[in-house]
């Protein structure tokens, strides 16, 4: 069973769609990074929702590229790319298996980069929420912690008269 001409058309433009929306997910997420240190959360969270969508976009490519796959007998466990080599002939093969190829790269390039961008996100959240709890002790006499099973304990920070730092005479 070979691929019918239509497959293949629709195939190609799935592949070049989905390799234009990958390119804008990882600008977005190179403009997002550089807000970070900025912190700009409007911009940052204006970035992150143009992620998300693009994302929910990519998902849909990917789902209709199962799809077409899965058409397929010969799919099972197999990758698109040794599935075109199967089922296509040479011409067409050729004009596919650079898409998948570029796709291959891009998909690589989007994971790691949003790996970082998690990585870094998170230590800037764990930096902060830090902070404020060092902040929030400093400023409390009684402070209620929680150790790793859930209990609460109270903890009393040793607090100076307030008399200490008022003249007495003038």
């Amino acid at each position: 069973m070979s691929m019918d001409e239509s497959i293949i058309r629709e195939l190609e433009v799935l592949l070049k769609r989905e390799c234009e929306l990958y390119r804008s997910y990882l600008a977005l997420l190179k403009e997002e990074r550089s807000w970070l240190p900025k912190f700009s959360a409007q911009k940052v969270e204006r970035f992150t929702l143009g992620r998300a969508d693009l994302y929910e976009k990519m998902r849909a490519c990917q789902d209709r590229r199962l799809e077409i796959m899965r058409s397929f007998p010969q799919s099972r466990g197999s990758n698109l790319r040794k599935l075109v080599q199967e089922l296509c002939d040479p011409v067409e093969s050729q004009r596919i298996l650079p898409l998948c190829e570029e796709l291959r790269s891009l998909v690589i390039k989007t994971q790691r980069g949003a790996r970082e961008h998690s990585q870094v996100v998170h230590f800037a959240l764990k930096s902060v929420h830090g902070l404020l709890s060092i902040l929030r002790s400093a400023t409390q006499s009684v402070l209620k912690s929680y150790d790793r099973k859930g209990s609460a304990h109270q903890s009393c920070q040793p607090v100076r008269s307030r008399m200490s730092g008022v003249l007495k005479q003038a």
